[in-house]
């Protein structure tokens, strides 16, 4: 359905080739910089355990839709 884009739809990717790399853990900080207009800075974290940082890689080779969110509206083409 490449000629259909998934619109308003729940979908779930169908991939391929996966590859986790260079896998890291320990101490995670994460941290929301103020910004102006913005109140993202809010949502920080009250506390961090560990973190982990590595690499991903995959290969998406179509979708499945799983809902349609447009049940019941009407669809413009």
């Amino acid at each position: 359905m490449h000629d259909k884009p998934a619109l308003d739809e729940l979908v779930r990717c169908m991939m391929g080739d996966v590859l986790i790399a260079d896998i890291w853990t320990g101490e995670g900080d994460l941290v929301f910089p103020e910004a102006h207009g913005e109140e993202l800075e809010m949502l920080g974290p009250i506390r961090v355990g560990r973190g982990f940082r590595f690499s991903f890689s995959c290969s998406v080779s179509d979708s499945e839709i799983l809902a349609d969110l447009t049940a019941g509206a009407p669809r413009q083409e």
